[in-house]
């Protein structure tokens, strides 16, 4: 049984890009919305003041496995026939790009559609609430890697709720990047800045993205241990070249 992280990954990466850049580390619990290729399912989020984050999904997916990011590195901890199991993400990743590499196959980019140019962040001149917190109405404006000029409405806000799930998502998002490889976007790097200096988090992005429920409590420390050691992954790559 293998255990599919893509609904996780989606919101995670998107709030990378979208969410304020900043270090500081707070400890909280959220429910994210996110929809992924027509697919609608919601996350839970729980981070803590060392940069620790895990993500369980909710819903057909629950009990099934979660992504635990923690030391620099991300595990994902799957249930395989009444057992958890742990595979080190980035162990995973390697194999699978050095076997795709010896194959002569070339590895899918992360965010094809991804923002390239910002045209423009605009106020919209109202007001939304999101999981019970106000924030205001912005339009966005952008070039995709298609060349193609997109439109998405965001809710941004500055509660201290927003910037710490901020936080975790960017120390998450940062070592899932670095894993995947993904190829770096100039437009959401200027979105970021222009979002750090107004002071300002990610509540809602278009249809794709969504704060539900948002709290400043510490999960227990235990949230983020992992239930084995991750397995030793087979050289496959070595395997095919013998």
């Amino acid at each position: 049984m293998t255990l599919s992280f893509r609904p996780l990954l989606a919101p995670a990466l998107l709030a990378l890009i979208l969410i304020v850049p900043h270090r500081a580390a707070a400890a909280g619990q959220a429910l994210i919305e996110a929809r992924d290729e027509g697919q609608q399912g919601q996350v839970q989020i729980e981070y803590d003041d060392a940069g620790r984050v895990r993500i369980d999904p909710l819903g057909e997916a629950a009990g099934q496995g979660y992504l635990v990011v923690r030391e620099g590195k991300a595990y994902s901890v799957a249930r395989v026939e009444g057992q958890l199991m742990v595979m080190d993400m980035g162990a995973m990743m390697k194999m699978m790009g050095g076997l795709m590499a010896q194959q002569g196959l070339q590895a899918p980019k992360l965010g094809s559609e991804g923002m390239v140019r910002l045209l423009s962040l605009e106020d919209a001149g109202r007001s939304e609430t999101v999981a019970g917190l106000s924030g205001r109405v912005h339009t966005l404006r952008y070039v995709d890697a298609q060349g193609k000029t997109r439109e998405e409405t965001l809710v941004l806000s500055a509660d201290a709720r927003v910037r710490a799930l901020s936080a975790a998502m960017i120390a998450m998002g940062e070592v899932m990047t670095r894993l995947a490889a993904t190829p770096p976007q100039p437009g959401a790097d200027a979105l970021a800045a222009e979002l750090k200096s107004r002071g300002q988090g990610l509540l809602r992005f278009g249809s794709q993205f969504a704060v539900v429920r948002l709290s400043a409590d510490t999960p227990a420390a235990s949230r983020f241990e992992l239930p084995a050691a991750p397995m030793e992954l087979p050289d496959f790559g070595g395997l095919l070249g013998g």
